[in-house]
């Protein structure tokens, strides 16, 4: 069973002029899905580093990555449009993912990326 999920406020600017940017399937261990969005991120360490990021979704929701599995290649593609693929899971409201697979993509909406 496929189902879709909308944001909760906008963060990205962008418009949701393409499909949905979830997909969710499965069970167990979380809920298999894609998300599609700008990798933002979200904590640096002491020397300013980044240490944790999210992928801000086209209708604002934030998607937090989970350390372990790809979630670590997914600080490489900052400020860039991509794809993650893995299980999600919901905390009090808050989603996170566990990223098994991530890669650019073209961003929908042709706005410019990166630095």
């Amino acid at each position: 069973m496929t189902r879709t999920t909308t944001g909760i406020a906008p963060v990205t600017g962008m418009t949701s002029s393409t499909q949905s940017n979830r997909k969710h399937s499965g069970s167990g261990g979380g809920t298999r899905a894609e998300v599609r969005g700008i990798v933002s991120p979200v904590g640096w360490d002491e020397d300013g580093r980044v240490v944790a990021v999210c992928i801000a979704t086209d209708q604002g929701s934030p998607c937090f990555i989970l350390p372990g599995g790809a979630g670590s290649e997914v600080r490489d593609h900052l400020k860039r449009y991509v794809s993650a693929a893995g299980r999600i899971e919901r905390r009090r409201g808050v989603d996170y993912m566990r990223v098994e697979s991530v890669e650019p993509v073209p961003n929908p909406d042709g706005l410019p990326e990166g630095d």
